[in-house]
């Protein structure tokens, strides 16, 4: 990890890392910035993540883990930054279904669109009008005046 030159080679590093549910966000010396979700997640239905369940019948068993090379990442968004607040940024994986978790608050998604969604957490809302309020600025109307 510490011999990382760029947000891939960074996320490549940490592949199969168990933390659950962890955002690494990253930028490089060449421009690139990229965000992550680095975790061991089991693959399981959804009712298998907010509830107790019979253990005993079966029903309700772990199917192996979900692919690092499948958890959500976003590269270069076309918007210039990420915004994240630690909420959940997808509800499933999109390539299998799989549940991805519940330790997040609620889906927001990587998309842009997701600023506005009423189920954005109030942080990252504000976060993100501020990050797009700062796309306009420019260093000299920033600077002090006399």
């Amino acid at each position: 990890m510490l011999a990382a030159t760029s947000v891939d080679s960074l996320f490549q590093a940490v592949r199969g890392w168990g933390l659950i549910d962890h955002n690494l966000v990253a930028a490089d010396t060449g421009g690139h910035i990229g965000h992550l979700v680095r975790a061991v997640i089991p693959r399981r239905p959804a009712i298998n993540g907010w509830l107790p369940v019979p253990g005993w019948t079966g029903e309700h068993e772990w199917d192996g883990v979900i692919p690092a090379e499948q958890m959500p990442r976003v590269d270069d968004p076309a918007r210039g930054f990420i915004v994240t607040a630690n909420n959940r940024v997808v509800t499933a994986i999109p390539d299998t279904g799989d549940y991805f978790c519940t330790d997040a608050h609620p889906h927001t998604g990587h998309g842009e669109s997701s600023s506005s969604s009423p189920s954005s957490p109030p942080r990252r809302r504000r976060t993100w009008r501020r990050s797009t309020a700062m796309m306009s600025a420019h260093p000299l109307s920033c600077s002090r005046q006399p």
